[in-house]
């Protein structure tokens, strides 16, 4: 009689009471928080589109028409001017968020340049070290939106003088990532953390990287990421910052 061979791998796999590893059922549960996260995102950009922007669009229109005005000061017409172009950045913003793009600059230019832009418009003092090669598109996506989450926690509950350095190592395949403030700090509790920094663990553990919070009162956060970086273009992408 011939014998059937038992397909082992299948049967483990498949088995009832199967218990998957550790590290694949975190990153399952992450891209099935950020597919959640992704529908909820399209909901918002309904809402977005039909609100927010129709009122972006009337607001600029009118700070449009009474800056031209010629019966406006100048002073005031160039604190209209100002106002203006804020309320258009913001609509630029609003309309990325709402289309699910990546950001163009983050695309077109990689990590440090988008970075670096951010960090011109934050209220915080930002120190930007480094140089690293382009990668995927989920990698960059996932570092850019880790740091920008991190820098917007600083700005939001750190005071206006607080300084953060942002420090990027790329190694063998490999980036490293410190965000370190000099704010208040506070008492970190790893089930009870708040959802911005549940999102940049998100967003790592889905591209198979890592990010480690350590704070205390009074001096300061540390956020450090860890993840695979496949280099792509090779040494044509890599852009030194000058820093």
């Amino acid at each position: 009689m011939r014998a059937h061979r038992v397909d082992t791998t299948r049967a483990r796999t498949h088995a009832p009471g199967h218990i998957e590893p550790r590290g694949a059922e975190q990153r399952r549960l992450s891209r099935a928080r950020l597919a959640g996260a992704a529908q909820e995102r399209r909901r918002l950009a309904r809402d977005l589109h039909d609100g927010v922007q129709n009122e972006l669009v009337s607001l600029i229109l009118g700070l449009s028409l009474a800056e031209d005005d010629r019966h406006t000061p100048p002073e005031l017409a160039a604190s209209l001017s100002v106002l203006r172009a804020r309320a258009q950045s913001t609509l630029g913003a609003i309309r990325e968020i709402a289309h699910g793009i990546r950001p163009p600059l983050l695309a077109a230019a990689g990590v440090i340049e988008a970075l670096r832009a951010q960090a011109a418009l934050t209220t915080v003092t930002v120190n930007l070290v480094g140089a690293v090669p382009r990668s995927s598109d989920n990698a960059e996506e996932a570092v850019y939106f880790a740091c920008l989450e991190a820098l917007q926690n600083v700005a939001k509950h750190a005071r206006r003088a607080a300084r953060v350095t942002l420090r990027l190592r790329y190694r063998d395949g490999r980036l490293s990532v410190r965000i370190e403030d000099d704010g208040g700090g506070f008492v970190h509790v790893r089930g009870r953390e708040g959802a911005g920094l549940r999102n940049i663990r998100d967003r790592l553990a889905s591209v198979g990287g890592k990010a480690r919070i350590s704070s205390t009162p009074g001096r300061g956060t540390v956020v450090t990421v860890a993840l695979p970086w496949p280099a792509k273009g090779a040494s044509r992408d890599f852009i030194p910052s000058g820093r």
